[in-house]
């Protein structure tokens, strides 16, 4: 406590030495700069815009250097934290300091944030990713003090940015008490957006709801391309909980929605959405060849993501028809297009996909590598399915090992995350599985279970083969192996990307 009272007190001498009343300017630029906690990048070409409004920033820069209330390292200038913590405190910058160093974020995120993946992508990352802290905080500060219109749209922008690289509703809760009185348009892009988010979450209920809000109003505006685009997103997040035969349907009226319009990424985004429901359903011809007139969209309104996205869809369906050598090319060349564009979530997924190639071969031991890469990437960036259908492999490949009790914690687990998520095919898988092992180990009663739940999963979204299997089991099983245990490469829904 007296160690923070000498700080506040060592501050506020240096303050009263720097002749606050005879220097405001430098007073509230040191209040400026207090407002980011990661100090100010670039800040010789930033001042330089600052100066336009306030003439004498160089002039105050050096008294606050000489007073040594801020330091230089490198290209960033920055201020202490007890520094900033005191001044934020006892002297706050005025509104039109704040709006000043607030326009050169705003103006950064107007460049970049609404950057869609493609060469130009990473440089927007390299651009924003050192201000997220900085960017952050002065969002945070505009809500509290000086909310407006702007501040929405910049936080809506960011939060797009964000679903790009690691998504998050840290800003869109910080406005949400702002947005029953925005304008109509800034209310459905904020449920958008909200929407958007936990759709890559796989938080479907929620999904659900905002993309619903979102339509409802950009009805009432009139805006039938974002109608377009909700309808298309709700079709897939059916198609991402089992439901086909509606995902399917809504899918085919959003792409007839697009034709409408003649917006050929949306047409082509609902087509790559009826492949991935004919891939799953086995259908690998037809999957094919919807994959391919996507692509062809893609590559013609040069969509580099779109059309990559296309292109692991075919490894995928090569993978399925045992085509391992052509499956495993193509999924290595979507790899590096993802990585070109800055995809960065959807490469990894092709690292998974080329682990379910070696699961395919037996190739037990680099599958297991290959997906336990995978998985920690899914971990780290918050993608809680793909994660879960990793760990569902590693512990078939256990399984097929017959290494029944660490398959047996390892398929638990997975299946535990499938239940939170709410995603009934892998929790079938992994109740099959479980199954499977119970039976291996003579626990008819455990098998039971298990194989009964996993039926009825199986029934309930529409998955009968699977189902007609589980039932054979419990019907016919003798301890032997046979022909009906779970394939150890099952057919996943294809998660968000």
């Amino acid at each position: 406590m007296l160690r923070l009272e000498s700080v506040d007190v060592s501050v506020s001498l240096s303050i009263t030495s720097l002749d606050g009343p005879n220097n405001p300017g430098a007073i509230q630029l040191l209040a400026m700069l207090c407002l980011l906690p990661d100090g100010l990048f670039w800040w010789q070409e930033r001042l330089e815009m600052m100066e336009k409004t306030f003439d004498s920033t160089f002039f105050d820069l050096n008294l606050l250097q000489r007073f040594a209330l801020v330091h230089l390292s490198g290209d960033k200038l920055g201020v202490l934290s007890p520094i900033r913590h005191f001044v934020l405190q006892h002297h706050p910058p005025d509104e039109e300091h704040v709006k000043c160093i607030a326009n050169v974020f705003w103006q950064l995120i107007d460049t970049y944030a609404v950057v869609d993946y493609g060469p130009e992508f990473i440089g927007a990352v390299q651009a924003l990713g050192p201000e997220i802290v900085n960017i952050v905080n002065l969002i945070d500060h505009a809500v509290r003090y000086s909310p407006s219109e702007q501040v929405l749209h910049v936080a809506i922008d960011m939060s797009w940015y964000f679903n790009r690289t690691h998504p998050s509703t840290d800003l869109l809760d910080k406005i949400s008490a702002l947005i029953p009185t925005a304008d109509p348009g800034t209310q459905a892009r904020f449920w958008e957006i909200s929407g958007e988010i936990a759709y890559y979450q796989n938080r479907y209920e929620k999904a659900t709801s905002s993309y619903t809000l979102a339509r409802d109003i950009f009805l009432k505006i009139n805006n039938r391309c974002r109608v377009a685009h909700c309808t298309y997103r709700l079709g897939d997040i059916l198609r991402l909980q089992d439901h086909n035969s509606e995902a399917t349907l809504i899918l085919t009226h959003a792409r007839d929605q697009f034709m409408a319009l003649n917006n050929h990424i949306g047409h082509a985004k609902c087509l790559r959405g009826l492949g991935d429901i004919l891939r799953v359903q086995s259908r690998c011809s037809e999957a094919a060849a919807m994959y391919n007139e996507a692509r062809r969209e893609f590559v013609k309104m040069d969509d580099r993501f779109g059309a990559a996205l296309c292109f692991k869809g075919l490894g995928d369906v090569l993978r399925m028809q045992s085509n391992y050598s052509e499956a495993s090319s193509m999924l290595m060349e979507a790899h590096a297009e993802f990585l070109e564009i800055g995809a960065s979530i959807s490469a990894t997924k092709c690292v998974q996909s080329s682990g379910y190639v070696f699961l395919a071969q037996a190739r037990y031991e680099e599958a297991s590598i290959v997906l336990k890469e995978a998985r920690a990437e899914f971990l780290k960036i918050g993608e809680p399915l793909s994660a879960a259908q990793c760990l569902e492999s590693l512990g078939d490949i256990l399984l097929a090992q017959e290494r029944y009790s660490d398959a047996s914690y390892t398929l638990t687990e997975a299946r535990d995350s499938y239940i939170k998520i709410g995603d009934r095919y892998g929790e079938a898988g992994c109740r099959w599985s479980l199954g499977d092992i119970s039976l291996a180990q003579g626990n008819r009663a455990e098998a039971e279970s298990s194989l009964t739940k996993a039926r009825d999963l199986y029934l309930e979204i529409g998955q009968e083969d699977y189902a007609n299997d589980c039932s054979w089991l419990l019907e016919n099983h003798d301890g032997s192996e046979d022909n009906h245990s779970k394939g150890i490469v099952p057919e996943l829904p294809v998660p968000p990307i």
